[in-house]
């Protein structure tokens, strides 16, 4: 995925390629969620990413999440 042109815009699900929707809406969505979790996490700690963020889910190589938003809590991340 990272070397793909267009990588960013998909999910690695069970094995399989997935585009992700994106679209106004969806953007804005994403940069509310974002905002309110920038918030959060400068009142409690932790770390709040936009959508450039990709997660392996329970370390499964076949799992590969792009959320529009996330959040990471203290100690959770390598100092």
């Amino acid at each position: 995925m990272l070397t793909m042109p267009d990588g960013d815009r998909f999910e690695l699900v069970n094995g399989e390629l997935r585009e992700k929707e994106m679209g106004a809406l969806s953007s804005w969505v994403g940069g509310q969620a974002f905002a309110q979790l920038n918030l959060y996490s400068k009142r409690h700690g932790g770390t709040a990413f936009s959508d450039g963020a990709s997660y392996r889910c329970y370390e499964d190589p076949e799992q590969v999440r792009k959320p529009d938003a996330s959040y990471i809590r203290p100690g959770r991340l390598p100092v």
